[in-house]
């Protein structure tokens, strides 16, 4: 009887392990930040195979009709691997109060889930056109912000190795 339990067991086991064969067994969500790849890494960056990769740009406003004044100036193009993204401004989240580097500000962010995995060797790219069609600021002391958003360099490459 205990051979029996003990050879049903196996089988049960290996039935369960061939069903999950074909699943990577590591599809890790990764969220690529947008600034940080194209002004911080010249428009390349690098995951683990088997990422599922979002791309995602954040604005911080002092206020809140600051932070909807950037939305509303905002024209934005955005493709992936050369496919338009349809209605890319539907991507941005509603502008919400948060804390960042000890400073109240209210945040919005865009955030696109490409669905793609990212198997060694594969890579995908985002080219994300931003440009605010009038002069703002975002309370801050950084100024006055018009044109294109990220400065003409509108293309990160996300590779898996």
């Amino acid at each position: 009887m205990r051979i029996a339990l003990a050879v049903t067991a196996a089988v049960a086991a290996a039935v369960v392990a061939a069903s999950f064969a074909g699943i990577s067994k590591a599809d890790t969500p990764t969220t690529v930040s947008i600034v940080s790849c194209v002004l911080q890494h010249g428009g390349k960056v690098t995951v683990a195979a088997g990422s599922t990769i979002s791309f995602r740009f954040g604005w911080a406003a002092r206020t809140l009709g600051l932070d909807q004044e950037f939305l509303n100036a905002l024209d934005l193009n955005a493709s992936i691997d050369g496919t338009a993204i349809a209605d890319a401004s539907s991507y941005w989240s509603a502008p919400a109060p948060a804390v960042i580097n000890g400073n109240n500000v209210y945040l919005t962010n865009w955030l696109y889930p490409t669905g793609i995995t990212l198997q060694s060797g594969d890579s995908v790219t985002l080219v994300w056109n931003g440009v605010l069609t009038r002069p703002i600021t975002d309370g801050f002391t950084h100024g006055v912000f018009k044109g294109d958003v990220l400065g003409g360099n509108d293309t990160c490459t996300v590779t898996a190795s």
